[in-house]
């Protein structure tokens, strides 16, 4: 592939929280390798909507913040509280809205993540390897702003806004450390426009995206060398085999 100009103006990227995430904090995703050919063929990267995700809590508000509780015996509302039902009904349909953000995951580092590996990738998976700066700046156009921010594990609180919900996981998802972007054309990242898709493409120059590609560890160890091989000599772009002995 025939390096490219990449555009001279680098595109803003407005991060969420104050959490020490830099343009070159490096950051990795697994996809399978199909859909890895066809992105650096075609020049075009996948974001899909946060309810695609399989994750159902991306999708719909978790049931146990759906409802008020209160002292047996006690009325709603409660006197400290008088507009919690409504607050919570807000909240409800706020986070509907909210799971129509188009919205992209990786995940922080180069490190690689067997369970990621199993979750995220068929057989035939790659790990490629990026920094946030690289990533934002890999898009032609520039149709989008981009909110970029560190996933928090903790249990989420029942008044917390929706907003900040985009960037909290439970717990036990705490391994997958992850980065995520949304991209949305208003300044407001609630003000979401109409789309009739479940995603879009969006143009790239793959080449400034990717650093490096490393290859899935379930890729049989015999043809690991040669589809490592084909992939530089094809994309002139580093690739890593990696060496973990996995059970068949």
């Amino acid at each position: 592939m025939q390096p490219k100009e990449f555009k001279k103006k680098e595109r803003i990227i407005r991060l969420m929280q104050d959490v020490g995430l830099t343009n070159e904090t490096p950051i990795s995703q697994y996809m399978d390798l199909d859909y890895f050919i066809k992105m650096m063929e075609a020049g075009r990267y996948y974001v899909k909507k946060k309810k695609m995700f399989k994750d159902k809590l991306e999708k719909d508000y978790p049931n146990n913040l759906k409802f008020c509780l209160h002292p047996v015996g006690g009325d709603l509302p409660l006197p400290e509280q008088p507009n919690i039902q409504a607050i919570l009904t807000e909240n409800i349909n706020t986070h509907k809205r909210l799971s129509n953000l188009l919205t992209s995951c990786w995940t922080m580092g180069e490190n690689s993540n067997i369970l990621m590996w199993q979750s995220f990738t068929s057989r035939l998976g790659v790990q490629i390897c990026s920094t946030i700066g690289d990533f934002a700046g890999s898009f032609i156009n520039e149709d989008y702003y981009i909110w970029c921010g560190k996933v928090q594990y903790e249990s989420p609180q029942q008044m917390d806004s929706p907003i900040y919900k985009i960037w909290e996981k439970q717990c036990h998802f705490s391994d997958e450390r992850e980065v995520r972007f949304i991209f949305s054309k208003s300044l407001e990242i609630i003000e979401i426009g109409k789309m009739n898709s479940n995603g879009v493409y969006l143009p790239v120059y793959p080449e400034r995206m990717i650093h490096k590609v490393i290859l899935s560890p379930f890729i049989d160890k015999g043809a690991a060398p040669m589809m490592a091989s084909m992939l530089h000599k094809k994309y002139s772009i580093s690739v890593d085999i990696l060496n973990v002995e996995m059970e068949n």
